[in-house]
């Protein structure tokens, strides 16, 4: 049985964030991304790490989706 998604290639993407670091990013193959929160878009440096960590899927699925 094949699925509907098997004639799609697949990648591998890795996101992380953090609040003690100030910053997150993402990494996929040899490409990647950082992004620091008081200095690229300040206000997301208070939001809680919750949705820093969403942030960092939502950045990496605008990068990489074409893919």
């Amino acid at each position: 049985m094949q699925l509907f998604l098997d004639k799609y290639p697949t990648i591998d993407v890795m996101t992380h964030s953090s609040s003690v670091a100030a910053g997150g990013g993402g990494i996929s193959g040899g490409d990647w991304f950082y992004f620091n929160f008081a200095l690229d878009n300040p206000s997301w440096s208070s939001l809680h790490i919750n949705y820093k960590e969403m942030l960092a899927i939502m950045l990496a699925g605008r990068r990489w989706a074409p893919l």
